[in-house]
């Protein structure tokens, strides 16, 4: 008789491998954390001793706060195999027809749906901490010249709002005031685009 194999998969809310590294938390039933590991592309396998256990999953995802998974629970015996499936609410991710056939254009990168938002929104960030006066007038120009349809932008910043007041009451108390700070910005930013 021995260790307990867990097979973890993160998946969206279309059941589909969130191919991204993650954080994966291990607690008893008790709340002792029993193990923190990183594990790749949405799958880990783990060994632990039989028992009762609660697992979480986080991961960083790009122009968002750290994202989670809903918690799930599972019992395993001696020698036992488990396959735990953790599900990341209202995270999907955009499909590749074919990886192979995906050309890389520069310019398309930093247009819309590229890294032009999260550069506009970075952009009226540092100048909201900077109290620059201009800063409305600088993160307009950016998403005229990078063709960001303002609704997208509005719509990505209310999703980053909507996830992070979801996630409030999984932040530690000493990052509670940088967390509501960077909410109060983000209103701030939705303010700005009009």
């Amino acid at each position: 008789m021995g260790m307990a194999v867990l097979n973890v998969w993160i998946r969206d809310r279309r059941c589909r491998v969130v191919k991204r590294a993650a954080h994966l938390h291990i607690d008893s039933c008790c709340g002792e954390q029993v193990l923190g590991k990183e594990i790749l592309d949405g799958h880990g396998e783990v060994s632990v001793p039989p028992g009762c256990y609660i697992l979480r999953a986080g991961m960083r995802y790009p122009g968002q706060s750290n994202i989670y998974t809903h918690d799930a629970m599972v019992i395993v015996t001696c020698d036992a195999h488990a396959c735990v499936n953790l599900i990341l609410p209202k995270f999907i991710e955009k499909p590749k027809d074919n990886v192979a056939d995906v050309k890389v254009d520069a310019l398309k990168l930093f247009a819309a749906g590229g890294c032009a938002p999260a550069t506009a929104l970075a952009t009226a960030f540092n100048g909201l901490i900077k109290g620059d006066k201009d800063v409305a007038t600088v993160v307009k120009g950016l998403m005229r010249i990078a063709e960001i349809d303002p609704r997208q932008m509005r719509d990505a910043i209310n999703a980053e709002r909507e996830e992070a007041m979801q996630n409030m009451d999984e932040i530690p108390e000493d990052e509670k005031k940088e967390a509501k700070e960077y909410m109060s910005r983000l209103e701030e930013i939705l303010k700005m685009m009009g």
